[in-house]
């Protein structure tokens, strides 16, 4: 579902959007159940090395390796958790406001996952916006890809401020659709809308961890470059549903 600038029914000449309360609730499902998945396993790894150290020396190889392999789990889903209580304040907020002479930004801290940016709240008049910039940003890892389209303020002093982004592009699993609300506020704005390719950047441990966009200055990848991404996008986006069939094709013939 795209998003766009509404009219503000209580004050006219203002126009509004908001983040839709949707995605904040699918966002805390998703910290709700990393949250418990992480207490559980950390409960298990810590009634394990309990009991391996009450054994003493009864301890055998086969139970080093299950308490390693056990207490690595658990690591990586708090990490993820860490990932989603982010996401999840990212999402539960988010306002922008445009009358005929400012803009009015209240926008949430981590609202991008791999820009960290902090919190805004802030009026400006709307002479002090230069643009509106946005760009496509690829990652790899482990052989998958994945594609996001981020939008950002570029002011006249040179500051920057980062609007909001879509994610998962061409996969059935996109977030909102952005751009129609970028030119709604390009055409509220008055500034233009400043298209400027696709980076890659460095998506680190599985996406939770280590992360790094491309600076803004890089230069955009070659088409080639740019259509093999999304090649490995749609491929990554297939994969739930290919491990689906493959299940069910072994269920029905084992």
């Amino acid at each position: 579902m795209s998003q766009t600038l509404r009219p503000d029914p209580l004050t006219p000449g203002r126009w509004v959007w908001t983040y839709p309360r949707t995605t904040a609730v699918v966002a805390a499902m998703g910290f709700a159940l990393c949250a418990m998945l992480a207490l559980g396993l950390s409960t298990v790894f810590a009634w394990l090395v309990a009991i391996l150290t009450a054994q003493g020396k009864a301890v055998t190889l086969v139970d080093l390796l299950s308490c390693v392999m056990l207490g690595v789990s658990a690591a990586i889903v708090c990490l993820l958790a860490n990932h989603t209580a982010r996401n999840l304040a990212g999402r539960w907020r988010g306002s922008i406001a445009v009358t005929g002479t400012h803009a009015e930004l209240d926008l949430a801290a981590h609202r991008s996952l791999i820009h960290a940016p902090p919190r805004v709240t802030t009026r400006l008049a709307l002479t002090e916006i230069e643009a509106i910039q946005t760009r496509l940003e690829s990652y790899r890892t482990l052989g998958m890809g994945q594609i996001q389209r981020s939008y950002r303020l570029r002011l006249h002093d040179g500051n920057h401020i980062l609007l909001f982004e879509q994610r998962a592009l061409g996969t059935n699993q996109a977030s909102a659709d952005m751009d129609e609300l970028a030119q709604a506020l390009s055409q509220r704005m008055g500034v233009p809308l400043l298209d400027l390719g696709m980076v890659e950047g460095r998506i680190g441990f599985l996406g939770i961890i280590g992360g790094e966009a491309a600076a803004w200055n890089t230069s955009p990848l070659s088409e080639e470059r740019e259509r093999a991404m999304w090649r490995r996008a749609a491929l990554t986006g297939a994969l739930p549903a290919m491990f689906i069939l493959a299940t069910l094709i072994l269920r029905a013939f084992f």
